[in-house]
């Protein structure tokens, strides 16, 4: 049940990732225009909650928790995400660098469950270090490329969006069916138990 859990989860986030990189290709700007928005709503959502929070609660207990800090970060990152989204996707070169960045710690983290798979003796771990791999050079490449024409680079990060889905797609269809197998050679000890 976990593995299938595992499995479509796997098969959803690829999909999404290919629905991103085709929205990127088709209009870039308005598609990050859009998600900035919808994240600065979020944030406004957020930072009110908290303000909620902060002042129904005991005025100990709310010293500690910090809601009112939490509400006025949220609060002004948000007002500024809805209120100033033509100056965020005016700097869409420094976003695309940030993308690229998270993109790396993704591809790092790809890295981690491929050595992962080797050392679980996992046939189709291959199928990961590809991902891995074309993860960490495109991101490397968006990061050194950043200061470039910002249309290219959001398209670009669409296709390479919709490339690492794919492979990720074809890393969940083919990857998780092997089972760990067990060393050659060990067998697990019986402790008895002493007669009394």
């Amino acid at each position: 049940m976990k593995s299938l859990q595992k499995y479509f989860g796997g098969m959803i986030l690829s999909l999404l990732e290919i629905f991103v990189g085709v929205l990127l290709l088709i209009n870039p700007f308005e598609f990050t225009s859009g998600i900035i928005m919808v994240l600065g709503a979020i944030l406004l959502f957020v930072g009110l909650i908290c303000l909620f929070r902060y002042f129904r609660e005991e005025a100990g207990k709310a010293a500690l928790e910090q809601n009112m800090f939490k509400a006025l970060i949220a609060l002004s990152v948000g007002g500024f995400c809805v209120l100033g989204n033509g100056f965020i996707v005016e700097i869409s070169a420094f976003l695309a660098f940030v993308y690229g960045a998270i993109m790396l710690v993704t591809g790092f983290s790809k890295v981690q469950k491929t050595v992962d798979m080797l050392r679980l003796k996992k046939t189709k771990w291959y199928f990961t270090a590809i991902s891995a791999g074309i993860t960490v050079v495109c991101a490397v490449l968006i990061l050194f490329n950043a200061s470039t024409a910002a249309e290219w680079i959001f398209k670009f990060i669409g296709i390479t969006l919709i490339v690492e889905a794919v492979i990720d797609a074809i890393a969940v269809l083919f990857g998780g069916k092997d089972k760990v197998e067990e060393p050659v050679g060990e067998e697990t000890e019986k402790t008895e138990e002493p007669n009394e």
